[in-house]
């Protein structure tokens, strides 16, 4: 794993635009959080960082949607008689 130091902005001459520096404080043993908020920002075209309703809607669907894809081949694959299958094998 490659960890960046304090400095790190300064030794390649990239100016910081938004954000924070890295610190002493940003090693190996930090929570591992930065940037997730403008990750969802920028991601999510128009929807706000702390619109709950939005985000616990794309959640559901999510949710529904691998629900469905998990439980149709089950059902699929339930009316199937293993009797039948091992016979014709």
């Amino acid at each position: 794993m490659v960890y960046v130091t304090p400095g790190y902005f300064d030794t390649l001459q990239m100016p910081l635009l938004a954000g924070r520096v890295f610190t002493d404080a940003d090693g190996p043993n930090a929570q591992h959080v930065v940037g997730a908020l403008r990750v969802m920002r920028s991601e999510l075209y128009g929807v706000g960082v702390y619109d709950a309703a939005t985000l616990a809607s794309a959640v559901l669907a999510l949710v529904f949607v691998a629900l469905l894809a998990t439980i149709l081949p089950t059902l699929t694959i339930a009316k199937i008689d293993p009797a039948n299958t091992l016979r014709e094998e």
